[in-house]
């Protein structure tokens, strides 16, 4: 349904931007506000009805009174003030969950002075909540999002300065990426193809590879210029596992742009609000193409993030398949015997009984970690999911998935029981 929605946003936002066109108005400050105004008004039709939220254009504000640049759109919760004779809003940072700078055309210069916003707005936010927050918060999507990318189980809070470095520093980006807005620019046009869009972003990241505040938390969530998207793989939603000791931090794609902010804005809300069933369970997989790789590095007292980037591996759109559908993972009797102890016994041992002894055994276990039903804790095999689940379908076979959100069982209703009638 998901992508259903994304296309009606798509249509609208395609049809308002004709519209804007056939104005033929050439003042530049009056035509960026017609822009921000489409923007806010997508938006806003992606918010729960009944939700404490909206749309809004102004200012972030930090409980000592320290202010951010203007910003084009904000999502934001509770109340904030509204400045006089305008329609700009002064907001508390803490209540705004997602920054959208907003671009009628987004090349080089554009992304720069965007970057520069959103990068700003992440420190006074993290400013703001050292002063303000203790210890307590929840931080369940950042553990998940640190288990999907690694394979590993997630530390205690209080352990992550335990960690090989590469691992503490993604572990606390993670972190960042939950507790922080969403920070997204928004290109109506621009860059002619995702080649070029890449490439300019690989060239932004080597222009401010010796300079502070290009680290992988400081990156934005998510980057659409016209019908392209870079998109960020923090876990929430969108993740990809470890290649060894690099993080796969962005990947590209050319499909509907919408789709990637409902499903960044939808997962943000998730978080502090509860959303509709048929979201949560969705069963949409995206299309992407990787992009940018990095790993944390320190160097004596110097630490830094290397990057590595990814030659394209594109399409044209109009080869690309139909969205995939996610799966659960088929056991065979072994399968089903590994995971019914991980959850009687909640460790195994690393040892041939449970990872393996044939060929087929091997090969079904590296399957359960690759999609990460299991992992590892030291020396012990773990269950990384927050509610996995077998269950034995009407074919007959045993299908092991994670169900904390209702997915495998939206998947056996598509499977087996929506065209039963």
């Amino acid at each position: 349904m998901i992508t259903n929605i994304a296309d009606l946003l798509n249509r609208l936002r395609e049809a308002e931007i004709a519209r804007i066109d056939a104005q033929g108005i050439k003042h530049t400050s009056t035509i960026g506000d017609m822009y921000e105004g489409l923007t806010s008004t997508i938006l806003q039709r992606t918010l729960p009805k009944g939700a404490d939220l909206r749309v809004v254009s102004g200012f972030a504000e930090t409980a000592s009174g320290a202010m951010s640049g203007q910003l084009d759109c904000m999502i934001v919760s509770g109340s904030g003030r509204k400045l006089p004779y305008t329609d700009a809003y002064v907001w508390k940072v803490k209540d705004v969950l997602a920054v959208i700078e907003v671009k009628k055309t987004l090349f080089s210069d554009q992304f720069a002075t965007a970057y520069d916003q959103l990068r700003n707005l992440l420190e006074l936010h993290w400013t703001d909540f050292s002063a303000t927050h203790g210890d307590q918060i929840d931080i369940g999507p950042a553990l998940q999002a640190y288990r999907l990318t690694t394979g590993l189980e997630s530390p205690r809070h209080a352990d992550a300065a335990k960690l090989p470095f590469h691992l503490e520093m993604l572990y606390r980006t993670l972190v960042v990426e939950q507790i922080s807005p969403l920070r997204i620019i928004f290109g109506y046009r621009g860059f002619a193809s995702e080649g070029s869009l890449r490439e300019a972003f690989f060239d932004f990241i080597e222009a401010h590879s010796k300079q502070r505040g290009f680290g992988g938390s400081s990156l934005p969530s998510l980057i659409i210029c016209g019908k392209i998207s870079l998109v960020k793989l923090i876990g929430m939603p969108f993740t990809a596992p470890m290649d060894g000791e690099r993080w796969l931090i962005y990947a590209s794609s050319n499909q509907n742009p919408l789709y990637f902010l409902l499903e960044f804005i939808w997962t943000k809300l998730s978080h502090r609000f509860s959303m509709p069933e048929w979201f949560m369970s969705d069963l949409t997989l995206s299309q992407l193409s990787p992009v940018l790789s990095g790993k944390a590095v320190r160097k004596g007292d110097v630490s830094g993030w290397e990057y590595w980037t990814h030659s394209p591996d594109l399409s044209k759109k109009s080869d690309l398949p139909e969205p995939g559908y996610w799966e659960p993972v088929a056991v065979s009797e072994y399968g089903f015997y590994v995971f019914n102890l991980l959850c009687q016994r909640e460790k195994l041992p690393r040892t041939e009984e449970f990872m393996g002894q044939t060929a087929e055994e091997k090969a079904e276990f590296q399957l359960l970690l690759d999609r990460r039903i299991i992992g590892f804790d030291g020396d012990q095999i773990v269950l990384l999911t927050n509610q996995a689940q077998c269950v034995f379908a009407p074919d007959g076979q045993a299908y092991v998935g994670e169900n904390d959100t209702g997915r495998l069982t939206a998947w056996l209703r598509k499977r087996f029981f929506d065209n039963s009638r």
